[in-house]
């Protein structure tokens, strides 16, 4: 990881673009062996499993990713080589040019890499234009590239990090670059909370686990990059982030909260701890008495109060706070309010995608709390429309998004108004 790294704007665009290029190349190989089922069956073989059987893979590196086949073709995938597999003999990153040729022409013959092209810019490029069709042909090749993504992520995140000065200057003058620089913030958090949930869709999320153990607690959780951006929806991203990261970094979280000097750092550790929570249900009483023991000592009462009941309805009465979320986002779409609904409107989706503070009180609670109750770390494709629509960056409303970015990354609360209170 390249964390904390004093790479200039030029650099980290650089190697953002590599990267897009090593995911294409990646995810081609993946169509290419999805749609041309005999040239998967060729580039496989059989490996001896512990328990006597024999399993049909295709392992793009000795340590994976790897595909397994059944006898219809590519049946699933993984992140990582299984221990219980005997090791590979052909991973394709040891064979020669001309041994690869095949999978390299049907590649072309089937147009696999535009299609991989397309993919990519509609995560990097144009993330808010996503559709759910399209997450979920990403999402089912993830293993392919997931290590790739969250680096981009990490690049994208120190990019913005590096820009943001200029962002908000832009904006308080108005000068003739704003809307520029508005298209950038959007598109940018955009990207970065498509590839996140990406990443998160993995079946495979131990690795993360293992990451989250190297990486300075103190400037970093899994939530906070996405958080920090201070609007609804990546924050909950941020939340969903968290779940999959899973109860190994519960303490953490914990020892962030004791800690904290801010209220934007003690909203992340509570967002994090309740998603996790809420995810692992074993764990709920646990971090349920660790938020009322800690929030109780809060010297800002009501931003503690509204922290712990917040929290204490999701893990409590998560149909409630589920209903009481979407009556406050203005009655849109009420049949996505039902308790029995699994999948929220388009409608719906448009009303959460604004940019609405994370850190607003409304009535006693953080809408961007009870908003875990929304999507589950299993269903992601949820998070995005159905169908395709026109790019957040030219429908947003400019005033919506300069507001963004101007309380970006700020950490201290203002006098609430009469029903609500935010952060500015």
């Amino acid at each position: 990881m390249i964390e904390g790294s004093k790479l200039g704007i030029a650099e980290y665009s650089r190697e953002m673009q590599d990267i897009v290029g090593s995911m294409v190349e990646r995810l081609s190989v993946a169509i290419g062996l999805e749609r041309s089922p005999d040239l998967a069956m060729q580039f496989s073989e059989l490996v001896l499993r512990e328990d006597g059987a024999m399993v049909r893979v295709i392992a793009i590196d000795p340590r994976g990713p790897v595909v397994f086949l059944d006898e219809k073709g590519v049946a699933e995938t993984s992140l990582l080589y299984p221990e219980e597999l005997a090791p590979p003999c052909r991973p394709l990153s040891i064979l020669s040019r001309g041994e690869i040729d095949p999978i390299a022409e049907a590649i072309r013959e089937i147009g696999a890499r535009e299609t991989a092209q397309e993919w990519i810019h509609n995560v990097t490029g144009e993330p808010g234009s996503l559709s759910r069709s399209t997450f979920s042909q990403l999402s089912r090749w993830i293993d392919f590239y997931a290590p790739l993504a969250y680096r981009w992520i990490t690049l994208a995140s120190m990019r913005l990090e590096a820009d943001r000065a200029g962002l908000k200057k832009s904006v308080r003058q108005r000068d003739i670059a704003q809307e520029h620089s508005v298209q950038f913030y959007v598109r940018t958090i955009d990207a970065i909370g498509a590839l996140m949930m990406l990443v998160c869709s993995s079946k495979d999320r131990t690795w993360l686990q293992d990451m989250a153990f190297d990486l300075p607690w103190y400037s970093w959780t899994p939530s906070l990059r996405l958080c920090r951006e201070r609007s609804f929806v990546p924050a909950i991203q941020g939340a969903i982030a968290a779940s999959a990261f899973g109860p190994p970094v519960l303490e953490r979280y914990l020892d962030i909260l004791e800690t904290s000097r801010t209220p934007l750092s003690s909203f992340d550790a509570v967002l994090g701890m309740t998603a996790i929570a809420r995810k692992h249900p074993d764990y709920a009483r646990l971090v349920h008495g660790w938020l009322e023991k800690r929030l109780a000592e809060s010297e800002d009462r009501v931003f503690g109060e509204a922290l712990l009941r917040s929290a204490s309805a999701v893990l409590t009465a998560p149909h409630s706070a589920r209903f009481f979320l979407t009556q406050s986002m203005g009655n849109i779409a009420h049949e996505a309010s039902g308790s029995d609904v699994d999948v929220l409107s388009d409608l719906l989706l448009q009303s959460l995608w604004k940019e609405v503070d994370c850190l607003t009180i409304v009535d006693g609670y953080f809408p961007a709390i009870l908003g875990i109750t929304l999507f589950d770390v299993d269903k992601l494709e949820e998070m995005y429309p159905l169908k395709r629509s026109r790019s957040r960056a030219h429908t947003l409303k400019s005033i919506d998004a300069r507001e963004a970015i101007l309380r970006s990354a700020t950490e201290h609360f203002l006098e609430p108004a009469a029903t609500s209170r935010t952060v500015h």
